[in-house]
């Protein structure tokens, strides 16, 4: 019935990759008193725990798939261009994320220490740093 092949399947490979390179990361932190940054996965960590959370991940993965499905049954490159945008996004998350474990490589992120995540107060250290030397 359905004999259509995957016309962007490397790039759908390369996306997988790297949700699973970031899913990695995420747990990594979380592991060292890390918290989630984005409000809806915080929500779903909340009351699903580390399992639910990996599900949500790869059910936001099944659907940018099946999104970008859809649209290449009208426009292929229209289909390209949002997942090497998503695969884009996932890129500057997993240097954000690489970013913050390396910052604390030496001392690791205690409970509490919300600051470790936020962005503008890493912006300030960084300028800090950068003014200093």
């Amino acid at each position: 019935m359905f004999k259509k092949d995957l016309v962007m399947s490397q790039e759908y490979l390369g996306f997988l990759l790297l949700n699973i390179f970031d899913l990695f990361l995420t747990g990594f932190i979380f592991r060292h008193s890390g918290q989630e940054a984005n409000g809806i996965p915080a929500l779903v960590l909340k009351y699903f725990h580390l399992a639910g959370f990996a599900i949500f991940k790869f059910a936001m993965v099944a659907f940018i798939i099946i999104l970008c499905e859809i649209i290449s049954l009208f426009k292929v490159e229209r289909a390209r261009q949002v997942i090497i945008g998503a695969c884009a996004l996932y890129v500057v998350i997993i240097c954000y994320e690489a970013y913050i474990i390396f910052a604390y490589v030496d001392h690791p992120l205690r409970a509490p220490k919300p600051v470790a995540l936020d962005l503008f107060h890493q912006i300030g250290v960084a300028i800090g740093l950068l003014c200093s030397a």
